[in-house]
């Protein structure tokens, strides 16, 4: 008796009516995937391929899934507890505003550079700066990366695009003169620790507001920043 072959596993042979070698995969829902070629190897790397993504449970099928299902799915399955609360508003924003409103009804497979390239003239036009554009690549290109680990793409299309240079500008600071001016016009004010802390160590704002008392080791002398406190939209103040 012939073992019948589980949903998953595939198998390969060659067509002689076609000449061709063919793979051949059933989905979990019962669909079919074939690959026509004519070497075994194309045909066996596809195979193997193709299993990997239904074992590694990330299989979606390849020829459906649009921009912004794959985006929103980042988002979710990745982004929620892989980045810093602060990181995903922010991923989350500029994919809401700027990605899915232009690019997300392509499908996922049909994403070229040509795209991006037009995605990113036409915000540049509406006066988005060449940081913000910036980063919207890089927000592209770091998930998209995922898309291509995770087996839904066979190459990442930001890597044929070159984003808008960014010239970043040296900041204007005070000399010790001025700090000390500003400093001593803050004596007796509430909030004065946290000007004398800024000014003292260059710590961040986040940094300064985030500082618990056991962040303070009065008998060592020493000050650790042990995590940040960030105000997040819908979410208020969040500690990181």
């Amino acid at each position: 008796m012939t073992k019948r072959r589980a949903r998953g596993e595939g198998t390969v042979f060659f067509l002689e009516k076609r000449n061709l070698w063919v793979g051949r995969l059933t989905l979990p829902d019962g669909k079919k995937k074939v690959k026509y070629s004519k070497t075994q190897k194309e045909v066996k790397d596809w195979l193997l391929k193709e299993r990997g993504k239904l074992s590694e449970g990330i299989y979606i099928p390849d020829d459906k899934i649009t921009v912004e299902n794959f985006l929103r799915r980042y988002l979710e399955d990745y982004g929620k507890r892989s980045l810093r609360v602060t990181t995903f508003e922010g991923y989350s924003s500029v994919i809401e505003r700027h990605i899915i409103p232009e690019i997300g009804y392509l499908r996922l497979t049909q994403l070229r550079a040509d795209h991006l390239n037009h995605l990113y003239s036409k915000k540049l036009s509406a006066n988005l700066s060449n940081r913000s554009v910036e980063y919207i690549h890089g927000i592209l290109r770091r998930s998209l990366n995922k898309a291509v680990k995770w087996g839904l793409l066979s190459k990442n299309p930001t890597d044929l695009v070159s984003p808008p240079s960014v010239k970043f500008k040296i900041p204007t600071t005070w000399d010790s003169n001025q700090v000390k001016a500003f400093l001593d016009s803050l004596k007796g004010d509430r909030w004065s620790a946290i000007y004398y802390l800024a000014c003292g160590t260059g710590m961040r704002k986040g940094e300064i507001l985030g500082l618990p008392l056991s962040a303070l080791d009065i008998e060592k002398g020493y000050l650790r920043v042990i995590q940040t406190l960030q105000l997040v939209h819908g979410k208020g103040p969040v500690t990181e």
